[in-house]
This record gives structure tokens, sequence and C-alpha cells, in this order.
């Protein structure tokens, strides 16, 4: 480990190292130099992106990173130690300048590749009251008293300047005093709305089904025709999992340049590499027939099964997404196709279903029904474990999965879909977990990861 620091136990968790490894600012993520914590304006630097994460409904800040030659890559400076980068420190800012005080989570990130450490601050984003600023910075420069601060595209922190900017932030406020109360619920009554696999049939569902089959056959033309001299086909030869949806509604149908717009803004940050990214320049999206498609293909950095997403996107309201495994994507840890973290899913499936209800509600009908489908490829001899997630919950030792392939899938409104995410989870990775000796994932572990997952805990659980 360089500089002799240790590492904590998320140190080297997937979540996280997506950040590191692929730095980017939107308007959940914020990226910062080397601050002097102890310098008064520098910290104050730190707390203004706290408070309007915060209010943005959570988010990243990641520390030891500077714009140079139109990308973001580690700055220069590094300090000595990272020890003055804790937890402690980072929720004293917090304290000095939030009314009401929230508790963020602090880790020093190994980065994939290079084995540099950096700092990454979980910003936890719900809460009931929007947070304003309680003292002024030394001058005054980053942060004013009685100030609230809210996260702008560009992206940049700032103050709330229009009523619609106001309208979103003490919506979300409301929202999350309304998954609180839903939360409540949960623990003496079972969700409503969504529908098994099995119910998935009719015009919809052959839709769905030729959108996939369409995708796959492109997917499997392009492996078979593109960097044939990087061979990457080995990156999905130990598996692969897919995720599409269709969207069946009152639905607007966009230019592909505004459903490119439109995916741009829709994108979660539940992860450090959500579904549907854009990638790098040399990766982004491309028009081709009526749809729009984008290959995350690197032959320098994460060129690794877990990041080597190929997805598209129709205007007509269907997505598709297909990627390989984490799981294969650590060689020096342990062989591909041997392990299957179990939380992993949860993390995947989840940020999936909430990118259809955020593209629903872009496209002008919140309401309208989501038929989402998942396709789990090259599970057999795999073990069920917890690599991801070291010092967490460990599931019983189980005997290797003998099933190759596991399909499943829900049907559910869009607006239902963050009040009921427990149960669509659930629901879409039972089939799935039962292959490892019959495993059912106790509900108290589903509940506390996707919390954690949804920002609705800052990683405690």
């Amino acid at each position: 480990m360089p500089n002799g620091e240790p590492e904590d136990d998320l140190s080297r968790r997937p979540r996280f190292q997506d950040l590191v490894a692929f730095p980017r600012e939107d308007l959940a993520i914020e990226l910062k130099p080397w601050l002097d914590l102890k310098q008064g304006e520098e910290a104050a630097d730190l707390g203004q992106a706290l408070l309007a994460l915060a209010n943005h409904g959570g988010g990243f800040v990641l520390i030891g990173f500077a714009e140079g030659e139109g990308r973001w890559q580690p700055a220069a400076d590094r300090p000595p130690s990272l020890a003055a980068y804790n937890q402690d420190a980072v929720n004293a800012i917090v304290a000095r300048y939030a009314e009401p005080t929230f508790h963020c989570q602090v880790h020093h990130v190994v980065h994939p590749e290079t084995e540099e450490l950096f700092v990454v601050v979980v910003v936890p984003g719900s809460h009931r009251v929007p947070i304003r600023a309680k003292s002024d910075s030394p001058e005054r420069r980053h942060i004013k008293i009685n100030t609230y601060y809210i996260r702008r595209p560009g992206p940049s922190s700032d103050s709330p300047r229009t009523g619609r900017e106001w309208d979103e932030l003490i919506s979300r406020c409301v929202l999350a005093s309304r998954d609180e109360l839903v939360e409540s619920f949960r623990a003496v009554l079972e969700a409503r709305g969504p529908f098994p696999f099995s119910a998935l049939q009719g015009p919809a569902a052959d839709r769905l089904d030729h959108w996939i089959e369409e995708s796959r056959a492109r997917f499997e033309t392009r492996l078979d025709t593109e960097f044939q001299e990087h061979t990457p086909r080995a990156r999905y030869e130990h598996g692969v999992y897919t995720v599409a949806y269709s969207l069946e509604g009152d639905l607007e149908r966009p230019s592909l340049g505004a459903l490119r717009t439109l995916l741009q803004e829709v994108l979660g940050h539940e992860t450090g590499w959500p579904p549907w990214l854009e990638g790098s320049p040399e990766s982004r999206p491309v028009p081709f027939e009526d749809t729009i498609e984008c290959w995350l293909f690197s032959t320098r950095t994460l060129a690794d099964p877990g990041h080597s997403d190929f997805w598209r996107a129709s205007p007509n309201g269907l997505m598709y997404l297909i990627v390989g495994y984490d799981d294969d994507s650590y060689p020096g840890r342990f062989p591909p196709g041997e392990r299957f973290d179990f939380g992993l899913p949860i993390w995947r499936i989840g940020p999936c279903l909430l990118h259809a209800e955020r593209l629903a509600a872009a496209l002008g009908d919140s309401a309208a029904e989501v038929r989402f489908r998942v396709i789990w490829e090259g599970l057999a001899g795999r073990t069920l474990s917890s690599w991801a997630q070291p010092g967490r919950f460990m599931p019983p030792e189980r005997r290797p999965a003998v099933q190759e392939t596991v399909e499943s899938g829900v049907s559910v409104r869009a607006d239902r879909i963050s009040d009921t995410l427990p149960e669509l989870i659930r629901e879409v990775t039972q089939p799935l977990y039962e292959i490892f000796d019959f495993f059912a994932i106790p509900p108290e572990t589903l509940r506390a990861q996707v919390a954690e997952m949804s920002g609705r805990t800052s990683g405690t659980n």
C-alpha cells in the first residue's frame, strides 16, 4: 500500500473503485484537488460541496483529482499521508456549516490499476428539510450564512436562482419524508404493485422479446466484426447478464439527439458505474437505425468484463444493456467464473429499475407500465460469496450452482418503483439466488442493501 497506509474495509469495494478509476463530474459527483482541511476556505470549499450534494439527494465527493488536458486525472502535490482526510475531520466541517447536520462516510479507496489511494466522501441524501448554511466561511468566498446550496448543471454548487430549483429542492425533502413513512409501513405490510415474470405476456411482452433478440444479435455482430486485434470476446466468455425494459404508456417519442440528452439527465448515481453510462469520448454513443448504441470498450483502463457495457436505447421506450460480471474482473484475487457476490445483483438491478422510473417521467408518463427483464448467463460452477462487501453479511457456505442460465422479470407502474424497490428486487432476484443451493436472502439484509444503494443511508447498514 502506498505510503504504508492501511486500507479500510471498503477500500476495494467495486462501488467506490469505479468512481476513482473513471473520475467524472456530474450532478451527483464533485471532484476536488488535495484540500488542506485545516485551512478555513479550503475546508469551506469542501463544505459547500457537501451541503449542495445533501440537498441534491446525496452523492460523492472525490478528493485528489484535477482537470487537465480535457479530462480528470490525479492531482499533483499528493500529501505524504491521507490521515488528515478522516471521517471526524469531514463531519466536523458538516457540523460547523450545516443546519440540520448529517453524517458522511469517508473511505480511502484503492485505484484498481495504480494502487494509489484516493478519498471518497459519501454524502447521504434523505433529508426531511432543506440543509442551510448556519455560518459564514472565514472570507465568505465559499459559504454564506442562511444560504441553501444545490447542484446545478455544469455541474456546480450554488444557491437556487429560480422557482423551479426551489420547487425541486422542497420536493426532494417531501419525498424523503414519504420514504420514511413507506419504510415504517413496510415492516407490517406487503407492498403491492409488482407482477411476477410469468405474468409478462401479450403484445407488450412480444415487443420486449423482439427488442432483446434484436439487441443481442446486434451485440454478437459487432463482437464478431470489431476490435478483432483486442479479442473482446474473452471479456464475456465466463458469463454476462442482460437487463432490458420497455415502457408502455402515453409517451413522447423524442429524436435521437433529444433522447441522448434525456438519458444524460436521468443517469443515476446509486453506483460509481451507473447503467447506460456514456463513458469516455472514444466510446461515446452513436446513432444506428433509429436507435442509440454505446459500447464502453477500453483497451487502456477498466478493460475488464464488469466495465465492458454494450447498450442500446430506442425512442420507442426500449432500453437494453449487456455486460460481464464484476466477479470476473479481478483475476489477481480469484479465478473468473468461480464466485458470485450475493450483493452485486441488488446494486445492479436496483439502479436499472430506478432508471426506468426516471425515464418514464422524462418521456411524459410517470404512470407508464414498465416491463422489466433480466437474464443471467454463465452461472454453473460459481459459488455464492460476499467478496465485494468485506466485513458485511456473509451467506452460509453453499454448494456451487449447477444451472447455467436464469431469466426473471417484473411488470410494474413506473411511479411505484421507488416505493416498492425492495419487493421488486426480491421478485427479480429470488429465482437467481435459489440456484445457489436454495439460498434466500434475509429480508433485513436486502432492505439494508437497498437503503444504502438508493441513498437513504450513507453506508452504515
